[in-house]
């Protein structure tokens, strides 16, 4: 699309045509054909002109001559072209030698030529290439479209590396699309604010911008980049990684296009997911009504690339106020799952609860369920979710397993176990009550042994309970419990024997340490509700 000095002068037109000074000037882009016919023309220039000139105004002006070449490389001319007849076929020295210095190339126009003549063959050169370019852009675009349909985001990643020789980079979702094989930095983010905005002359061609990232203050990398958008929402990032050569303007208009052709294909993969989700959900919600034999359910999960097995079965119920109101956690839960559990997991929402069914895992070591819930985090961010895990179940007993997850919920939740992570199997004596609920009996207990002591605490500014509660857990030992508390053991020892006294225990007795431990795990429930 762009025409240079040089390429000018490659052409029959200009074959009895000279350099006569400023030979590193030949690299500049022509965009127009102007004529100068005052020393003053440079004031009228936009950038790119070929100035072609007798140069019969400033003939006998040296430093005029010098200044007026000055002022055209200042104001962007890409050189100059000029008739020497009056300057008897020869440039003067002075003028030669301020043109090497400044990199500002003067040619010498053959007298045959009229003004008009070099107007059009150069304007003609400049329609030639245009042509040509998008021509070649042209079969980008059917290429990108032709491999989109079979290939996908790869498709178009090749597409992009085969017109540009550049390495490419699609970022969508969690995956990275590249072609050739593209292994990006550990450290480098696929976020895209924490990229560093470079110059580029380019960064004003459409959505494309220029990036580096920084090692030890150098360069180690640039790229171009082009936001992938789909109904006014960020989906992904096509990047494209600087080699030897430098980027050019076709790069940006072909990376544009990309980003479009890509966006279709995502609208396409999601329209697809969606349509998948909707079909899981059916046939979860199926599964945890009892309404599937083995043989149907094994062949309506094969249907949804979903490996259900006759044992071995867990259910998990994920928790947060904010899964219903935001869609785009569903799809990132949706692709986290995947990525973790593969085939051996389907969810959906059942009761209003996000309900993950896995298959295929028969202990906790093999079962990569604290990775999921460590990267829930990026999901969720500091907003609280909670996890709970039911036991390990055959395929007649999904229900009671997500009865299970729910309840390790509603204990865990309460009693304040971090990480928010509950696995039924592990609540212990928790399992043997009916809680969260809260009967009678259970609150009378609760009253008999602890209610003495936080009318005291509360009464005395004192702290019986936090005392009573690391005294047990330090194992009865006055000393490790002082440890803990901060104070002297003998304090540790009037605090004891005060809760002895109030609660008329003896925490000497096996049958009152239990009691009292019991009291506190149930406390939570007691004042929570």
């Amino acid at each position: 699309m762009e025409v240079t000095l040089a390429d000018l002068l490659l052409s029959n037109f200009l074959k009895n045509a000279t350099v006569l000074a400023g030979e590193k000037g030949l690299s500049k882009k022509v965009t127009s054909v102007t004529v100068l016919d005052s020393p003053d023309a440079h004031q009228y220039l936009r950038g790119g002109e070929f100035v072609v000139t007798t140069a019969y105004s400033i003939l006998d002006d040296e430093d005029m001559q010098s200044r007026v070449v000055e002022n055209l490389a200042k104001n962007g001319a890409a050189g100059l072209g000029i008739k020497l007849r009056f300057f008897k076929n020869k440039l003067p020295e002075r003028l030669k030698k301020k043109a090497d210095e400044i990199g500002f190339s003067i040619i010498s126009m053959p007298d045959e030529h009229a003004y008009i003549d070099i107007l059009e063959f150069v304007m003609l050169n400049m329609v030639c290439n245009l042509t040509k370019e998008v021509k070649r852009i042209d079969e980008v675009y059917k290429e990108i479209n032709k491999s989109i349909s079979s290939e996908g985001l790869d498709g178009v990643a090749k597409i992009l590396y085969k017109w540009t020789g550049l390495s490419i980079v699609i970022l969508f979702e969690e995956e990275a699309y590249s072609y050739p094989a593209f292994t990006l930095p550990t450290k480098f983010s696929k976020r895209h604010e924490k990229w560093s905005p470079k110059y580029s002359k380019y960064n004003t061609a459409g959505s494309v911008n220029c990036y580096g990232w920084e090692i030890n203050g150098e360069t180690s990398l640039e790229w171009l980049a082009t936001e992938i958008m789909l109904d006014n929402s960020s989906e992904g990032y096509i990047l494209m990684f600087k080699d030897k050569e430098d980027f050019n303007k076709t790069d940006c208009i072909i990376l544009d296009y990309a980003a479009s052709a890509c966006s279709m294909e995502i609208q396409r993969i999601k329209s697809l997911k969606d349509v998948k989700r909707k079909y899981k959900n059916e046939f979860l919600l199926r599964l945890m009504n009892g309404e599937y034999s083995f043989k149907d359910a094994f062949y309506q999960a094969s249907q949804l690339d979903f490996s259900i097995s006759q044992d071995n079965l867990i259910v998990a119920v994920l928790d947060s106020n904010n899964i219903m109101e935001h869609n785009f956690s569903i799809e990132r839960i949706d692709n986290l799952i995947t990525r973790v559990f593969g085939k051996n997991a389907i969810y959906g929402m059942y009761n209003n609860d996000l309900v993950i069914l896995f298959s295929n895992y028969i202990n906790r070591t093999d079962f990569p369920i604290n990775k999921f819930y460590d990267e829930l985090e990026n999901i969720f961010g500091k907003t609280p979710y909670y996890l709970g895990i039911g036991r390990l179940i055959n395929f007649s007993s999904v229900q009671k397993s997500y009865e299970e997850a729910k309840k390790a919920i509603k204990i865990g939740s309460l009693i304040n176990i971090a990480p928010k992570l509950f696995h039924f199997s592990s609540l212990g004596f928790y399992r043997l009550l009916n809680l969260p609920e809260v009967n009678d009996e259970i609150r009378l207990f609760y009253n008999e042994y602890l209610i003495p002591l936080v009318e005291y605490d509360r009464n005395n500014n004192a702290d019986l309970i936090e005392t009573l509660s690391i005294y047990i857990s330090c194992g009865y030992n006055y000393r490790e419990t002082a440890k803990c508390l901060y104070v002297h053991p003998n304090t540790v020892r009037y605090r004891v024997s005060t809760i002895e006294r109030l609660t008329q225990l003896d925490l000497k007795s096996a049958d009152d340490r239990l009691n009292m431990q019991i009291a506190l795990k149930i406390m939570p429930f007691i004042t929570n509700t």
